[in-house]
């Protein structure tokens, strides 16, 4: 499973606990987002949960290496035209 737009990784959370291997994912641009969803998975226990930045539209090497995967989960997915 890999979640695009983790945020504090709540569904990638819950799906790992039941079982399911996860990626997290949110923007490269956000280093902040991305250790606060390390330490979400670290204080639920899951600790080496693969997080991931990623860029809409840029394909690096960390994405396109990814292992193939069933289920792509997104949450608080949004495109805002004026860039607020």
């Amino acid at each position: 499973m890999f979640q695009i737009g983790c945020g504090t990784a709540l569904p990638g959370i819950v799906a790992a606990k039941l079982g399911a291997r996860v990626t997290l994912s949110d923007s490269e641009d956000l280093p902040l987002c991305l250790q606060q969803a390390k330490k979400s998975c670290a204080a639920n226990g899951l600790g080496g949960m693969e997080v991931i930045g990623i860029t809409w539209g840029m394909f690096n090497p960390t994405l396109v290496n990814l292992p193939p995967v069933d289920i792509i989960l997104g949450s608080d997915c949004f495109y805002d035209t004026k860039g607020n």
